[in-house]
């Protein structure tokens, strides 16, 4: 199976079930005007000397979808899935990179990053999500996965993003208090995971 066919099999898995339990619309945007979702760009302090480092753009023009109005029930649906659709994204870049295909791992990045950009980006920004107690921790977690399937791209600047907002945006206390699933991500912890990861990310880096 070609690495084109999984994606566009990940991505109609992730609308199948998600697509059904949060209302989900495309926002057209005129060529020029901006849109309020963040974009991830380098800057001078992220020149690393690791010369696998990446930065990935995306791969479709797609406006960034707008969230409409969804109780937390749906809500859940929609954080659950997105976090699946995340680790499918992840263990097929570890794949991709295992059989060193360069050209498979780029493609990948560039669908994997509008994949974030337009579906991940809207729940982790809906102050709603964030303000509700019973799924923040969820969207902590779906921002940890982000910079991990950025990791296994070796789009460490991606990535730094995420780790650095994650630690911006949730007390320290919070991320040492929600535990992970291992088999996510091999941390027990949020903070952890982002000290984990940004340890990895250095040692490339340096490496």
């Amino acid at each position: 199976m070609t690495i084109r066919k999984k994606i566009v099999m990940i991505i109609t898995s992730f609308f199948f079930v998600s697509g059904c339990g949060y209302g989900l619309y495309f926002v057209k945007v005129d060529p020029g005007e901006e849109v309020t979702t963040p974009i991830t760009t380098k800057g001078e302090s992220d020149e690393a000397a690791d010369r696998t480092n990446r930065y990935y753009y995306s791969g479709r023009s797609q406006s960034p979808v707008i969230l409409t109005h969804a109780d937390t029930d749906k809500k859940k649906v929609y954080i659950n899935r997105a976090k699946e659709t995340l680790m499918q994204f992840r263990v097929l870049a570890r794949d991709t990179r295992n059989l060193k295909d360069e050209f498979s791992t780029k493609e990948l990045g560039r669908e994997a990053n509008s994949y974030v950009k337009n579906y991940i980006e809207p729940i982790i920004n809906d102050p709603d999500a964030v303000g509700n107690m019973e799924i923040k921790a969820e969207i902590a977690k779906l921002q940890l996965l982000s910079a991990a399937l950025y990791y296994d791209l070796a789009g460490y600047y991606q990535a730094k993003y995420y780790l650095k907002r994650l630690k911006e945006q949730y007390e320290n206390d919070f991320l040492s208090s929600i535990t992970i699933d291992q088999m996510d991500i091999g941390f027990n912890t949020l903070a952890e995971g982002i000290d984990g990861l940004q340890k990895m990310i250095s040692s490339k880096a340096i490496g």
